[in-house]
């Protein structure tokens, strides 16, 4: 990961986080979750209409 976006992988990037989540909440949760946005992708969202990606350094 370093090689790619700069910086090593650490719990508090979003994949972790994800995966953390994944493992941890009841099953159906995670089988109901359609789509994750970070906060900065969700405005983005908001001001283009439509759904927005995210950044590879915030992924």
């Amino acid at each position: 990961m370093a090689a790619r976006v700069g910086i090593c992988a650490n719990p508090s990037m979003v994949a972790a986080q994800l995966l953390r989540a994944r493992e941890t909440w009841p099953q159906d949760v995670w089988a109901r979750t359609g789509r994750v946005q970070l906060a900065s992708a969700f405005i983005a969202s908001l001001l283009a209409g439509k759904w927005t990606g995210m950044g590879e350094t915030e992924a």
